[in-house]
């Protein structure tokens, strides 16, 4: 997602900001791993993170009695499951690989890629079939898993030495995905996450025909962005307009009533800038990033975007 070396090798979303954290304990599998995983979205939550890439999958412990069975993956009984839905509803967009168990005797995709509201993705290699590997779904509900899917098999990857190789697996079919979702999002900050998705699974190649190792396929992200263009270039409500998003050194306020106030926070709640009765506001000291604006009319009105300076 975040490479860009060279300008040999660069990934989906190179230009982004990220939070890392790391929930996976390699000295052992046991169930504590599925806290640490929810602090973690909990903590990635608290700085305003607008999408979680997840490269983790839970079906079996060193203690075999804390095992799950595949009618655990139903999006709702597993605890990491369960909280990856309160991730969703706090409207995060949570991309989670599908699993590698598509040659093991589990074969189906693991938790939380079962979670419903979960964007899981399965790999496929570079003639467009599922990678052998995949993880099957559905999920124990009936759920179509994985949603979608991306290049997983004979992939490039940058190792810490600074040389090339390739490797497999869904974990990193899932970022390749993330990063053009967070493409995609800065695009369209207005459309809701429900919305971007569907767009990006009815531009996939299996879309009309989805498979439980592909879901609905590869995306087809120009298709989907151009679907979006057509609907959503809106105004944040009939009477006023944020303009332009992204900005440079500037943003404006179109609005049919008077402006009293424009506040301008970071993602942590802090206030940055304020202008008074003014429809526009200097944005020169503010860093490249996602901030919050909120813009309070004469009747008391007040609306709250998120922006995006250059």
């Amino acid at each position: 997602m975040a490479a860009e070396v060279d300008d040999n090798y660069v990934g989906s979303a190179p230009k982004a900001t990220y939070s890392l954290y790391r929930s996976e304990d390699n000295n052992s599998e046991t169930p504590k791993e599925l806290i640490y995983w929810i602090q973690a979205a909990e903590r990635a939550d608290s700085v305003g993170v607008d999408i979680i890439n997840t490269s983790l999958g839970y079906t079996e412990f060193d203690d075999p009695r804390y095992d799950y069975k595949y009618a655990d993956m139903d999006g709702k009984t597993t605890l990491i499951s369960q909280g990856a839905e309160v991730g969703a509803s706090r409207g995060i967009l949570l991309v989670n690989a599908a699993g590698n168990e598509g040659n093991d005797p589990w074969k189906m995709i693991s938790a939380p890629a079962d979670a419903k509201n979960v964007f899981t993705i399965g790999a496929n290699d570079s003639s467009r079939n599922p990678a052998d590997f995949t993880s099957f779904g559905p999920n124990a509900a009936g759920v179509l898993k994985p949603n979608v899917s991306a290049l997983g098999q004979n992939i490039v990857v940058y190792l810490p030495s600074g040389s090339l190789t390739y490797s497999n697996g869904t974990s990193f079919a899932s970022p390749v995905t993330a990063g053009a979702m967070a493409v995609m999002l800065q695009k369209f900050p207005k459309v809701s996450l429900e919305n971007l998705k569907d767009n990006v699974q009815k531009s996939a190649h299996l879309f009309g025909n989805p498979t439980y190792q592909l879901g609905y396929g590869i995306p087809n992200y120009e298709k989907a962005n151009q679907e979006l263009l057509a609907v959503s270039e809106v105004s944040t409500s009939n009477q006023l307009k944020i303009y332009p998003n992204p900005f440079k050194d500037e943003l404006h306020i179109q609005s049919n009533n008077e402006i009293k106030m424009i506040e301008i926070y970071n993602l942590v709640g802090q206030k940055l800038i304020r202008s008074i009765n003014q429809k526009s506001i200097s944005t020169t000291q503010l860093k490249s990033g996602i901030y919050l604006i909120k813009v309070t009319d004469n009747k008391g009105i007040t609306f709250t975007e998120k922006v995006i300076k250059k």
